[in-house]
């Protein structure tokens, strides 16, 4: 900065401790984001912010019904001559100031302008609805506040009624399915996916950038973790490997205490043995059965 120059290394200072923090942070501390899905966004879009805007446009209408907010309501002609005269004022720093007042002052009176407190009726806000005798209201503002009042009407009914259409459509899903596919068969069988992710027993440690294996990987393609450790070879976060020098002289199997997860190539086929780039492809342990395949087998103990 031309102003301040030092402001330059206070910045590339802050900068610094940012971005290893976060370097730290992002290989060290943060973990994955919890699955939960877009359930609670639909909620909010669907029913919050659908009230918010119900209520807005509600207590707009109400607002504008009650401009300019002064409970004072001007008196018909302009006969003030019992305050006419002169009237000496106290001001607040002390001092005094004379006021003349004339027949001619136009005279107010106490008028309730907040149509909630009305009583009666006074919903909508509409002009309609002002006491008699007590009308507060200029012909532009009558107009605008009916446009509001009935605006909030429309929008309270259209919101309502998508409530209700909502709680029917529940309903109506207890008896009858709703589920429709999206899209076309691609007839693309699931083991020649390049992103693909299978369901294998893993334990989300802390201590450990990776998840620990909480079956026997051996056997198991590489292609069908969505995770690889660039150091560390799978072995190394097998539990299976430390449980069998742990249970060792108990009578204990590793088959008895972790999950078995056992994989079946697709006959014929075979996958590139680099991440991501599938020659033809391999069966998963988890998803939909693909065309013309082999179904793996996948037993939890």
């Amino acid at each position: 900065s031309s102003i301040y120059p030092g402001a330059l290394f206070m910045c590339s200072f802050i900068l610094f401790i940012n971005y290893f923090t976060d370097r730290f942070s992002l290989m060290r501390t943060w973990k994955r984001v919890g699955a939960l899905g877009t359930n609670i966004s639909q909620f909010s879009r669907k029913y919050f912010f659908s009230s918010a805007i119900c209520v807005m446009a509600v207590v707009s209408s109400y607002y504008w019904a009650g401009f300019p907010f002064d409970n004072l309501c001007a008196n018909e002609g302009t006969d003030s001559a019992e305050y006419a005269g002169n009237y000496t004022l106290k001001l607040g720093d002390g001092g005094n100031r004379t006021e003349v007042i004339t027949a001619s002052y136009p005279t107010f009176r106490y008028c309730l302008q907040d149509m909630i407190l009305l009583e009666g009726p006074s919903f909508p806000a509409i002009p309609q609805f002002q006491p008699s005798g007590g009308e507060w209201m200029s012909s532009d503002q009558e107009n605008i506040t009916a446009i509001y009042g009935w605006s909030s009407i429309g929008v309270l009914g259209l919101i309502v009624s998508s409530f209700f259409w909502q709680l029917f459509r529940n309903f109506q899903g207890c008896f009858k399915g709703q589920y429709k596919p999206a899209g076309d068969d691609q007839a693309q069988p699931f083991s020649e996916v390049p992103s693909i992710s299978t369901y294998i027993p893993q334990v989300n440690s802390f201590v450990f950038s990776y998840p620990l294996l909480a079956c026997n990987y051996k056997g198991l393609s590489k292609d069908l973790f969505d995770w690889q450790d660039p150091d560390r070879p799978y072995s190394y976060y097998d539990l299976t490997e430390d449980a069998t020098d742990l249970l060792e002289g108990l009578g204990l199997e590793d088959r008895t205490v972790f999950s078995i997860v056992s994989y079946v190539a697709p006959p014929g086929k075979r996958r590139s043995k680099k991440k991501g780039t599938p020659s033809t492809g391999s069966s998963a342990t988890s998803g939909g059965q693909a065309n013309n395949e082999e179904v793996p087998n996948t037993t939890t103990l």
